[in-house]
Formats: structure tokens, C-alpha cells, sequence
């Protein structure tokens, strides 16, 4: 069985990477931009788990495994928007 390679998904997982360093050491603080940068990068830690749970477990093929497996990571997007929103919120109230 040939191993199916995900170029995409590798780019951004790299980015999110990328991002999860960012939010770590804060790089953006004096550009301008910290709001900007800081609302894009807070996504980055779901994304991760969201990509690791889709390649977890991936040997079950059926149609109604794949529907319920996307819509679990589905959901779990969706419930970190209001989060990614109130941290938004806050830091226009900061400013």
C-alpha cells in the first residue's frame, strides 16, 4: 500500500508551526501589526489538533467513518471561533 502524501496539509501544518513559535516569543510586538498577527496565529494550536486528529486512525475507509471523522474536526473548528473572537474583542479594548 503506497503511502498517500498530503502537500497542503504539510504546508500548513508548517505554518501553523511556524505560528505556534510566533505566539511564543512574540515577534510582531513593535511592528503594529501585534493585533493582526496575534488573531492569526491564535488559530494555529486548533489547527494542529485538528490536522493530527484527521490522520489518526485513518485505516477505516467506509463513507459514514470519513463523514463522521470531518465533522468531529468540523466541530471542534467551530468551537474555537468564539474564542478566537473574545481574544479579538479584547485586544481592540486593549488599545
Amino acid at each position: 500500500m503506497e503511502k498517500k502524501i498530503y502537500k497542503s496539509i504539510d504546508l500548513l501544518k508548517f505554518l501553523s508551526a511556524f505560528a505556534v513559535i510566533c505566539l511564543h516569543t512574540r515577534p510582531f510586538v513593535n511592528a503594529g501589526i501585534e493585533y493582526y498577527a496575534d488573531t492569526f496565529f491564535v488559530m494555529a494550536v486548533p489547527f494542529f489538533f485538528c490536522t493530527s486528529s484527521f490522520f489518526f486512525h485513518r485505516k477505516e475507509t467506509s463513507l459514514k467513518h470519513y463523514i463522521w471523522r470531518l465533522s468531529q474536526l468540523y466541530i471542534m473548528i467551530i468551537r474555537n471561533i468564539p474564542k478566537c473572537i473574545i481574544f479579538a474583542i479584547e485586544k481592540i479594548i486593549d488599545k
